[in-house]
């Protein structure tokens, strides 16, 4: 049987694993043909091969470290190689790292911004650009809880998140007229690898969670009903909700409440 007209082009990045690889296999299924950008081959490989086989859509593989300054216009020149216009950008790539700010890498933590901000922000803007250019498109860029408050002990890493979903409201009010729509998913609790880089341990309890595969789902129905943002999980929406009203001091210690490392570390001395 022939296969049905593609959907288009979807890229994604950090799509080796978890909520990448799981916006790969929804959009598949949807009929897109991807390119699947990670810095882990051949799990890109044997995804591609998997969702050629089941829903007879291409990809296209590209091995690249998005963090590096290169890296987003590697995937570009790679994807312009190809003759590709994408229809769809998942900007998903990115880790968290977590401990006090001031105690931790300074240098991991600009890699951290690198990837989590700059290159979302490169890819945003140059394949915007092309989509725009045609007339329509669409950009999700994967934020997270938390963005809509200060998280102590993921310092940085909040911070990161806290840009990507102010940038993305802002990158969707300047395109939607021209036909591109943008979406910033903001996921709480997910069963990923995103923080493995990082280490991190924290006290929210598992009751929180939910899979890639549920989360993904929320972010394409909130895309395809022309939300800009979305909180994936309603007590994680009533979370974000509540960030958003209630005095910031007391926001601030819920957050280090739930984003501290176990066992507990010490804090450091008052000023006098």
């Amino acid at each position: 049987m022939a296969r049905a007209a593609s959907a288009g082009w979807a890229v994604i990045t950090g799509a080796s694993a978890g909520i990448g690889a799981d916006y790969a296999r929804q959009l598949a299924a949807r009929g897109y043909d991807l390119v699947l950008a990670a810095r882990r081959k051949e799990r890109m490989e044997a995804l591609a091969s998997d969702l050629g086989a089941k829903h007879g859509v291409e990809s296209l593989v590209v091995e690249c470290d998005l963090g590096v300054h290169d890296g987003p216009a590697k995937l570009v020149a790679a994807i312009d190689a190809k003759g590709i216009v994408p229809t769809m950008l998942v900007n998903n790539a990115g880790f968290g790292l977590q401990g006090f700010a001031v105690e931790s890498s300074a240098a991991r933590q600009v890699e951290m911004i690198d990837l989590n901000v700059r290159a979302l922000t490169e890819l945003s803007v140059v394949l915007g650009a092309k989509m725009a250019a045609r007339g329509s498109g669409a950009i999700i860029n994967v934020a997270s809880t938390a963005a809509f408050q200060p998280t102590p002990f993921v310092a940085a890493y909040g911070a990161t998140k806290a840009y990507v979903l102010s940038f993305s409201q802002a990158l969707a009010w300047e395109l939607e007229p021209r036909g591109v729509r943008v979406l910033a998913h903001c996921p709480g609790g997910t069963r990923t690898e995103l923080f493995e880089a990082g280490n991190v341990r924290h006290t929210v309890s598992e009751f929180f969670y939910m899979s890639s595969e549920q989360c993904v789902a929320i972010g394409l129905r909130a895309l395809d009903r022309g939300k800009r943002v979305v909180v994936a999980g309603l007590l994680n929406a009533i979370a974000a909700w509540f960030s958003r009203v209630a005095p910031q001091r007391m926001v601030t210690a819920v957050s280090a409440r739930m984003m501290r490392p176990g066992p507990a570390p010490a804090l450091p001395p008052r000023a006098t």
